[in-house]
């Protein structure tokens, strides 16, 4: 059985709606103490997938924060916690 790529194109108006939807899931997911889903919006540039975002930001009054992963040299910056270990030293005033 080989797997195949599925490959689907939307309307903006379709993708607003559909992430107002998945947004308002979330809120309710975060209320009941479980963990949001992510989403990804993946193509190429121009295509208009920042302004959707910013478009359902401004419909839902909630901020809007673009990340450029591309930027991240650490993965587990993406999750909260650094993978990377450091020393941590207590320091007292000098008086």
């Amino acid at each position: 059985m080989s797997k195949k790529e599925l490959i689907t194109t939307y309307k903006p108006s379709e993708v607003i709606t559909r992430l107002t939807e998945i947004i308002e899931a979330n809120d309710k997911i975060i209320k009941s103490g479980n963990l949001p889903v992510s989403v990804s919006l993946m193509g190429s540039h121009g295509i208009g997938k920042s302004t959707i975002c910013k478009e359902v930001s401004e419909n839902l009054s909630r901020g809007f924060f673009k990340l450029n992963l591309a930027q991240l040299q650490e993965p587990a910056e993406l999750h909260g916690y650094y993978a990377k270990e450091f020393k941590v030293i207590k320091m007292e005033k000098k008086r």
